[in-house]
């Protein structure tokens, strides 16, 4: 049977520090990428998919947390069958920075930003300008946006059915729907989104996130060496 290449994807945590190593090995038949979920596990991507000095690919996953919750698990499996490595509040370790400027910096310095959005707006947190408070999900979105990081919107179907109890709890029900709406029309307006069912998200985002990746490394190719911008933050 025919040979084909793959790159070995080890990851370990040390001191909150995300590391990889690679080495090439062989596997007979097309084999299957199977997602990294925990430090230590082997993840087999094919070869053509990464670059073989480059480290791997950050995602920062960002939504609501009480109604996403096992959507979020969906997306993080599908980021590991991409090969990347998916960075959201479930992988946070303790800090003694301020929560909002965390977030921020965490989804500013991952290499793309992939919202999932349903029927709540979140949480707004305090100490922002009094008529320009924005949720947690939006303050994470313009922090990717403000540092050029490509950003992947995800929007539940509109047709789909739901009740009060998948939208925010009141008091302030109706006024966070319609700052909800608001950041729909925001990201709507600056990149296409894709709308997902609960049996297509996943499917959807392992899509998108191998497109993307098609197209960062055709732009890749393209430019002069010394051309990529290095991206100073970690995460």
């Amino acid at each position: 049977s025919t040979l084909f290449p793959y790159t070995t994807l080890f990851r370990s945590v040390s001191d909150g520090a995300r590391r990889q190593s690679r080495r090439p090995i062989w596997t007979r038949g097309r084999g299957r990428v199977s997602p990294c979920e925990t430090p230590g596990t082997r993840c087999l991507i094919p070869a053509g998919h990464m670059e073989a000095n480059s480290p791997a690919v950050r995602v920062f996953i960002s939504s609501t947390y009480l109604d996403n919750e096992p959507r979020r698990k969906l997306v993080r499996e599908a980021v590991e069958r991409a090969g990347m490595i998916a960075v959201g509040m479930e992988t946070f370790e303790a800090s003694n920075r301020p929560t909002v400027a965390e977030c921020q910096q965490r989804a500013a310095a991952c290499e793309v930003f992939v919202g999932i959005v349903a029927h709540r707006y979140g949480w707004e947190p305090e100490g922002q300008e009094p008529g320009q408070e924005k949720s947690i999900t939006w303050l994470e979105y313009e922090a990717a946006k403000a540092a050029g990081r490509p950003c992947l919107m995800f929007q539940i179907a509109p047709d789909l059915p739901f009740t009060k109890a998948d939208m925010d709890a009141p008091p302030g029900t109706g006024a966070k729907q319609d700052k909800l709406d608001q950041f729909k029309a925001l990201f709507s307006s600056h990149q296409m989104l894709a709308l997902f069912r609960e049996n297509t998200l996943q499917a959807v985002v392992l899509d998108s996130l191998n497109k993307w990746r098609e197209r960062a490394h055709a732009g890749r190719d393209q430019k002069p060496a010394g051309a990529l911008r290095r991206d100073p933050a970690g995460v």
